[in-house]
């Protein structure tokens, strides 16, 4: 009998969690607990994923033997041929050989690819992506991840992940936290459309995304903008239209260089569901290479949530 099961861990730069699935992609057992990367060595948080992988692999009650490999999802720049985390700002890691460690400790084949080559993989194999060969999904969070199965593989980008999140959209724009200025992230993820909400709101406290807001500020979330517009604030809706123009612009040229079919959104502000796609949508068929002569990828909110990079890890 072949090996029957496959782990995921999704390692962030709040959580680890770790699961076990089946080979229907269904989850036996999944843990968690605090990462602390702050303050605390790589080679300690590496113990944690070793302990929490034999520690679910114990509760159900699975011979090791049976397990077929245990894959990482992390963030940053990966070199997945290597198995380094070459960089990780929510870590705070440098050139940490995740897999080398981990195998040391667990002695099974470990893997590891960027978060968001998971979560897009899972959404391909499990999810909304199910049954196209190309799928690119965007996951508009703090930042902006991205990822890409081209041809039904994940497509791998070289020494490095695919940071989709900053390619250039306004040449000597506004600053990005990665220390260049003008790119995608800055401009389309919730982040960026929190900082915009909260400016335009400050500026005009007459308008309904104050009032949202119930005066303080610092209640502003990525909802309220959409909330603001769609009961017809004028100040939201010129809000939401820039951030419409800024995240189909990063579309345009994802679908302009690799031509998808289908492209996912993921993220909380990817639960305003046609609010956002509708528009989004009619925005990016006007300004795609060629029009409405190719073919334009289909938008659609991901389907998997915060499984996505846990299921996309174990499925490396």
């Amino acid at each position: 009998m072949g090996k029957r099961y496959l782990i995921g861990v999704d390692l962030g730069g709040t959580n680890i969690r770790v699961g076990i699935f089946r080979e229907d992609n269904s989850i036996l057992n999944v843990d968690s607990k605090k990462t602390n990367a702050f303050g605390r060595s790589s080679k300690e948080i590496i113990s944690d994923i070793s302990d929490m992988v034999l520690s679910v692999i114990e509760k159900t009650g699975v011979s090791k033997s049976d397990i077929q490999s245990v894959g990482i999802g992390a963030p940053g720049l990966i070199d997945g041929r290597t198995g380094v985390v070459k960089f990780s700002g929510n870590l705070d890691w440098a050139d940490v050989a995740v897999v080398s460690d981990l195998e040391e400790k667990i002695s099974m084949p470990v893997k590891l690819a960027n978060d968001a080559d998971c979560a897009v993989l899972a959404e391909a194999i499990a999810g909304a992506g199910k049954g196209y060969r190309n799928v690119c999904m965007l996951t508009l969070g703090t930042g902006i991840g991205g990822g890409l199965v081209s041809d039904g593989e994940l497509l791998k980008s070289g020494p490095g992940s695919m940071e989709l999140g900053h390619m250039v959209i306004s040449i000597c724009g506004k600053e990005c936290t990665c220390g260049a200025r003008g790119c995608f992230e800055a401009y389309a993820s919730a982040t960026a459309l929190i900082r915009d909400a909260k400016a335009a709101a400050t500026n005009d406290e007459t308008s309904l995304l104050w009032r949202l807001c119930e005066g303080k500020i610092d209640n502003m979330n990525g909802e309220v903008p959409f909330v603001a517009a769609h009961k017809g604030d004028e100040v939201a809706k010129i809000l939401i239209d820039s951030y419409i123009s800024y995240l189909g612009t990063g579309i345009v040229n994802v679908i302009n260089i690799f031509r998808p079919d289908i492209i996912l959104l993921g993220g909380g502000i990817s639960n305003q569901g046609d609010y956002l796609i509708e528009p989004l949508t009619r925005y990016v068929r006007k300004r795609v290479f060629a029009g409405e002569r190719s073919y334009i990828a289909e938008i659609k909110k991901a389907s998997l949530g915060d499984d996505a990079g846990l299921l996309g890890a174990a499925l490396l």
